[in-house]
């Protein structure tokens, strides 16, 4: 085999690599996105729909979403929306306070085994679509303290 052969066979292969591994970052971003980047064609550029997105979202300045997250015995969650950061550490407070005085069957009656102050980013696009984040769960000691994060949920 020539040398010009060999360069040739790597330049389709690295083309090929790269070609893929668009594809991939194309499909993962719009799946998150949950829009549909459609074929390759003369007329639609998937890689350049992706990019165009998310140009789109990040050009947004993002506003955080506040709630009360309840987790259930069962396992299912119920969140109930915050106005800020603040409520959403009221309403768990109450909540948790209210839970310690029940006694183990009342509270397992009543269905709720934790509750948690959770937020998410937010991205109002120009026609109105919303870009929401996941939910993140907060912790917190006091009304004062700052939250860090400790795990995600959706």
């Amino acid at each position: 085999m020539r040398n010009d052969e060999l360069i040739t066979g790597d330049l389709v292969d690295d083309r090929d690599r790269a070609v893929d591994a668009a594809d991939k970052l194309t499909n993962a971003l719009c799946e998150l996105l949950g829009v549909d980047p459609g074929e390759h064609s003369s007329m639609n550029d998937p890689w350049q729909n992706a990019l165009s997105i998310a140009a789109r979202i990040l050009a947004v300045q993002p506003t955080f979403g506040w709630a009360a997250e309840y987790t259930k015995f069962d396992g299912s969650v119920k969140r109930q929306p915050a106005d800020e950061r603040q409520h959403a550490i009221l309403i768990v407070d109450s909540v948790r306070q209210h839970l310690a005085s029940l006694n183990e069957p009342t509270r397992r009656e009543a269905g709720v085994s934790s509750v948690h102050v959770v937020s998410r980013l937010t991205r109002t696009l120009d026609d109105g679509t919303q870009v929401l984040g996941p939910w993140l769960r907060m912790e917190h000691a006091t009304p004062a303290s700052r939250p860090s994060v400790t795990g995600a949920g959706q």
